[in-house]
């Protein structure tokens, strides 16, 4: 008998046949190690929206499905969209959140104010999603024809929040 820290042999035999079979512990199973995927949901702040979706510059890095989260946000269906349409090779849309309360600038420009808001930016437009939160929803929504989107609203310039705090008698 071998023993190891307790009272349960974990091998029967002798020391030659160990070294020479190079036997090992069978009754404990290691655990498979978990595999978990990398997510494919981009996440955007104040300071890098503009860099990665380039939206005000006209959209060189692709259509972007953007969720603005106020609270809860559906990650997971998100992420499923994701690898759902990185699969499609013909037609990328980039997918990524923005935490709204932590990112004051984009939810004043994008009206995040009562509920998180999901906006698909495409040719120097938007659209508001309005459907569930699903990822086959989310997909269907995208998978339309979109046209007569709206004008996607300016970045705000440095002297924007300035004005906005001067009392109205003195607004321009």
């Amino acid at each position: 008998f071998f023993h190891e820290r307790g009272d349960r042999p974990l091998y029967i035999g002798t020391r030659e046949r160990v070294r020479r079979e190079r036997v090992v512990d069978y009754e404990e199973e290691e655990e498979e190690p978990e595999v978990v995927m990398e997510s494919k949901v981009i996440t955007l702040t104040d300071s890098t929206f503009e860099h990665d979706t380039q939206i005000s510059t006209g959209a060189t890095t692709g259509d972007w499905f953007i969720a603005f989260c106020l609270g809860t946000c559906p990650l997971a269906e998100l992420d499923t969209l994701a690898w759902t349409l990185a699969e499609k090779d013909d037609n990328y849309v980039n997918v990524a959140t923005v935490d709204a309360e932590d990112n004051l600038k984009l939810a004043h420009r994008f009206a995040v104010v009562d509920e998180s808001r999901v906006l698909f930016f495409s040719k120097n437009r938007l659209w508001t999603y309005d459907g569930d939160y699903t990822a086959e929803a989310f997909a269907a929504f995208l998978e339309a024809p979109h046209v007569d989107g709206a004008r996607i609203p300016r970045k705000a310039g440095p002297l924007k929040p300035v004005h906005e705090a001067l009392p109205p008698l003195f607004q321009v």
